[in-house]
């Protein structure tokens, strides 16, 4: 196999390992928030969200920072929430 080829398989399975540390993270997060540590499910959902973006994780960040009376940057995730289309659960339309 030439050089090009291995760094290609390299590059695929970097690209594809990317979302699945990004739901282990978000797993993490979840228990967290569920525990009410709230301030490590957010720097856990920052971080997921930073690896693979998606409208659910803006609206949990969102709303652990709603819990933590962190109104502005809940704001700012939810305006995200919003950015990317309709958000299928109603309750993120009650707390927006």
């Amino acid at each position: 196999m030439n050089s090009g080829a291995v760094r290609w398989l390299f590059v695929a399975a970097l690209l594809l390992a990317m979302p699945m540390a990004g739901y282990a993270q978000e797993k993490r997060a979840d228990r967290e928030y569920a525990d009410w540590n709230d301030a490590r499910a957010a720097e856990l959902y920052e971080k997921a969200i930073a690896k693979a973006p998606t409208q659910e994780l803006y609206y949990k960040l969102g709303r652990t920072y709603q819990g933590m009376k962190e109104f502005d940057k809940a704001l700012v995730n939810y305006e995200k929430v919003r950015e990317l289309g309709a958000y299928p659960d109603p309750e993120f339309y009650l707390n927006y």
